[in-house]
């Protein structure tokens, strides 16, 4: 069974009404997962504020996995009674909602995780930072209490708990957004091989996004979902490419070294500037390996008395450099613009005081 019929069948909570610091929470959670599996995930969506507050949708094996977020503000831990209580303006206590999500025929690909800022304690159970605990597996004392209420507000006598978890997020609301600006500067510095201009230029475009989708709330049918909805791991890597056009001076140089040295050929020139589209992907590994190798190279020819153009020294690169091993699909134009692109990367690690 794929992703969509499993979805289907579940409760959709279109619920609206959330105080500032849940949303909050909300979105950044979900802007986190992103980051957070862009690396682990071929295929995914987050989607925000439907079945449950935030959702994974992984195609990579068809699973689903849905965040119930509740903030706490009291400084204090959440117990059992938080757990086994009725939220407002329902029937459902907050596992009895979870519970709901994660009791079906489907539940090998689906799991539940409760995800707050404060920890879960009970007796002497208490949840640890940052581990997502299976609730199956608590103290005995503690889960025999909620196995009881389970029971009671269902009208089940078997439950089963082993796709419903406990994540204790130890980071404020107020610090969160913060946390989160950092962590996508090393993301994107990581993934794109350099210095980031602008980062909360980008951390705005991408809260924009999420608060979009969250605030729509209307029904959709699954293959309205993703579009109302959702994030796909396309669109987050659209937004990283878009801002790298747009505020990386290694792209803008590029592209002006590309436009004044290919002038009297238009279609080099053509193929130069697909060639840095698809350099800034930053999707193939061994050509990042490369630019590190050619980063070393104009270092050392640095040293050297050479007294030559950038146009011919990118075009002559690979004669000239008969040691480096070039990707065979790599054609004469995509060498062209990565040596280019290397130079300026030189350039800009040296105005940042840094080292290619």
């Amino acid at each position: 069974m794929g992703i969509k019929e499993i979805y289907e069948n579940l409760p959709f909570d279109l619920s609206g009404a959330r105080t500032k610091n849940r949303f909050d929470f909300e979105i950044l959670y979900g802007i986190e997962l992103l980051i957070d599996n862009y690396h682990n995930l071929d295929d995914f969506t987050i989607v925000f504020d439907y079945v449950c507050d935030v959702e994974l949708h992984c195609n990579d094996d068809e699973s689903l996995k849905f965040y119930q977020l509740k903030t706490n503000n009291t400084g204090k831990p959440n117990n059992i009674s938080f757990l086994t209580q009725k939220e407002k303006k329902s029937q459902d206590s907050i596992i009895g909602k979870i519970y709901k999500i994660s009791n079906n025929n489907t539940s090998s690909k689906i799991s539940v995780l409760l995800v707050s800022n404060a920890p879960l304690i009970n007796n002497k159970f208490v949840s640890k930072p940052n581990e997502a605990i299976l609730i199956d597996n608590i103290e005995e004392s503690t889960k025999n209490k909620i196995l009881e209420h389970l029971k009671s507000e269902t009208g089940e006598k078997t439950i089963k708990l082993d796709n419903i978890f406990y994540l204790y997020r130890n980071i404020g609301v107020d610090d969160f957004e913060a946390t989160l600006i950092g962590k996508l500067n090393r993301f994107y510095e990581k993934e794109k091989n350099c210095y980031m201009n602008k980062p909360t230029v980008l951390f705005s475009s991408i809260k924009s996004a999420a608060i979009s989708k969250a605030k729509y709330e209307k029904k959709c049918n699954f293959d309205e979902l993703y579009q109302n909805k959702g994030i796909s791991k396309k669109d987050f890597e659209e937004m990283l490419n878009y801002h790298y056009e747009k505020n990386s001076e290694i792209y803008e140089n590029c592209y002006r070294q590309i436009i004044e040295n290919t002038k009297n050929n238009s279609l080099f020139q053509l193929k130069c500037t697909k060639s840095l589209k698809d350099l800034i992907n930053g999707k193939d590994q061994k050509v990042l390996n490369l630019i590190n190798i050619i980063c070393d190279a104009i270092n050392k020819d640095m040293e050297s008395d050479l007294q030559i153009s950038l146009d011919e020294y990118a075009r002559s690169f690979k004669m000239e450099h008969r040691n480096i091993s070039f990707p065979v699909y790599l054609s004469i134009s995509d060498i062209y613009t990565i040596v280019i692109y290397s130079f300026e990367k030189i350039k800009e690690n040296l105005n940042n005081e840094t080292y290619c």
